[in-house]
């Protein structure tokens, strides 16, 4: 029995004996069902190769029963739906749009386009059930606490077949490159991904005064940790973001010298690890240096144009096509205009050739509000203890930017749930000003409503007296002592 198989039949083993304190522990608390949604999103390893079965992972099979028993839970305790903000609307907007791409599918080839629109519409679905379950700061931090326990988890066997790598080791989860790492995903540029994102959110999250010194630590350890998988999942747009990245981070910090340096000391330090590390398999270090170059086109093929150039090429061919509404979401990997079978290497791109410029409007209105939310994440957030975190949240979404003009956005789980904690804190926020501002209204209602003496019935005295100052008033001298 193989080491993957193995790993499966013990946690399937522990998930059947779990199950019944399971069911006990979600019913003390409802909301616990999401936290366990979120704390499997790194947990999607599937050999199948079934076009809808692999793209299904531990997430989607615990969210499907989440959002049942959320549903028949909130009729029954007569909790309401919150209203939906600009920003729902936009996203909601974009699903249309990417739907009405569909219109220039060709007739052949419309099943992986659907299969893609399905994935979309869970992802968004995910995204929305996420901000109604974010009631307050508690909930907040406890979506952001299973997403940390979840990395931490994955960073364990990922971690391990880092020391596989460079010692030469078994690795739990094979993979036809011997030098690059999938740690629990089905694919190396997912490990990259979410462990950029995690890289980000774990340094915002740390900045959070309140928390203990020991959490703190664990979550620039866990920062570092994602770093070096990243390195070894060698995806090199996640590299550029976390450059990127870690200078927004500075710049944030302009104003605490202190900081700056610290922040500074501890990406030296995990980036001199990985050296180190690479330092061991001279094999790896050149394998995964070399990744960082362009990849190029394989010996067979003519001309000395990049893969990207040519996947990016190909992408401008078939919106110039149909520049109204695309060739259809999803589509492009099994069209004539990829020459080698893939889908497009960047965001931006992919919707302008697959959803045409309706579809491009919709999406670069959703990322420009989505920016916006987080930067009135801020403003609201002064004098307050998110302040910290919503400044580094805000820079960790436009470093993301730099990553999803070669990764693809709209399918990263990671993606939709930070835009649901943006949202989520903004509500919070927004209420905890409300309230502030209401409480100064009421107080200066209640100060007006009580009547006070005007400065007239206390008239200054005629002749003689005390100034407030201690000296005689003009005139007779004063008697003092005198009733």
């Amino acid at each position: 029995m193989s080491p993957f198989s193995k790993l499966l039949l013990t946690l399937g083993l522990i998930a059947l004996i779990s199950l019944p304190f399971l069911f006990v522990f979600i019913l003390r608390d409802p909301k616990r069902f999401l936290y366990l949604v979120v704390f499997a999103m790194p947990f999607i390893t599937n050999p199948s190769r079934n076009m809808v079965l692999k793209r299904l992972g531990l997430s989607e099979l615990i969210f499907v029963p989440f959002l049942i028993f959320w549903i028949i839970y909130s009729s029954l305790s007569g909790r309401g739906l919150k209203r939906p903000t600009p920003l729902h609307s936009l996203i909601f907007v974009f699903f249309i749009s990417v739907t009405f791409s569909m219109l220039g599918l060709d007739r052949t080839n419309y099943l992986l386009p659907l299969v893609e629109l399905l994935v979309l519409l869970y992802a968004i679905i995910f995204c929305f059930a996420a901000d109604q379950v974010i009631d307050n700061e508690h909930d907040l931090e406890n979506v952001i606490t299973a997403w940390m326990l979840g990395a931490a988890t994955m960073s364990i066997v990922g971690m391990h077949d880092v020391f596989a790598i460079v010692f030469g080791g078994t690795r739990w989860f094979w993979t036809p490159d011997p030098y690059r790492i999938v740690a629990t995903f089905r694919a190396t540029g997912q490990v990259g991904v979410f462990c950029l994102s995690t890289f980000f959110l774990a340094v915002a999250y740390s900045s959070c005064g309140w928390l203990s010194l020991r959490k703190r630590a664990l979550l620039w350890s866990l920062a570092a940790t994602m770093v070096v998988l990243i390195t070894f999942s060698s995806r090199r747009s996640a590299i550029a973001s976390l450059a990127f990245g870690a200078a927004f981070f500075l710049i944030s910090r302009i104003r605490q010298p202190a900081r700056i340096i610290f922040y500074s000391l501890i990406f030296f330090l995990t980036l001199s690890a990985s050296a180190v590390l690479l330092n061991y398999n001279p094999e790896a270090k050149e394998h995964l240096l070399k990744r960082l170059r362009v990849l190029e086109l394989p010996e067979d093929s003519t001309g000395s144009e990049t893969f990207i150039k040519s996947n990016f090429g190909s992408a401008l061919d078939a919106f110039m096509d149909k520049p109204l509404v695309g060739i259809g979401y999803g589509a492009f990997a099994d069209s004539e205009y990829s020459e080698f079978g893939v889908e497009i290497h960047s965001t931006p791109l992919r919707i302008l050739a697959e959803c045409g410029l309706v579809g491009f409007i919709a999406y670069a209105a959703f990322i420009l509000a989505l920016l916006y939310y987080a930067f009135q994440n801020i403003l609201l957030a002064r004098n307050t203890r998110w302040k910290n975190f919503s400044t580094l949240l805000f820079a960790s979404l436009l470093a993301l930017q730099v990553s999803y003009l070669y990764n693809r956005a709209v399918r990263d789980r990671t993606f939709w749930l930070l835009v649901a904690l943006t949202i989520a804190l903004y509500r919070i926020l927004g209420q905890k000003r409300a309230q502030k501002t209401t409480a100064l209204w009421n107080a200066k209602s209640n100060y007006l409503a009580v009547p006070h003496p005007s400065p007239s019935a206390f008239p200054a005295p005629r002749s003689g007296g005390i100034h407030p100052g201690g000296r005689e008033w003009p005139g007779t001298a004063a008697r003092r002592g005198t009733p």
